[in-house]
């Protein structure tokens, strides 16, 4: 089980997160992301209006991210991923390429 970002993930991360949100470091103390480090990144969208869902496929056992659509914002989706980290790193991705973090 991935319990934290690795190398590249927190690289890009520190590029789009305050570096304080990080929670954890490697050795030579370049700061990762921990699952709860990275929950907490999610932001609520939309003036309030859409927060994340986490969803688990139990056929595929892969996680993904969902910010549900409404009548006039489409629905982000992270895309499915064998760990709970890699759904949340793609998903703050996303969200910062559309200016939404």
């Amino acid at each position: 089980m991935k319990a934290f970002t690795n190398i590249e993930q927190s690289k890009k991360l520190a590029e789009i997160l305050p570096i304080e949100s990080a929670d954890m470091c490697f050795n030579d103390n370049e700061p990762c992301w921990s699952l709860a480090a990275l929950l907490e990144a999610l932001p609520t969208i939309d003036d309030g209006n859409r927060n994340p869902v986490i969803c688990k496929d139990i056929r595929l056992n892969k996680w993904h991210i969902v910010y549900h659509g409404t009548a006039v914002e489409p629905t982000i989706d992270s895309g499915v991923y064998d760990n709970l980290i890699d759904a949340c790193v793609e998903m703050i991705l996303k969200l910062h390429e559309e200016k939404l973090l």
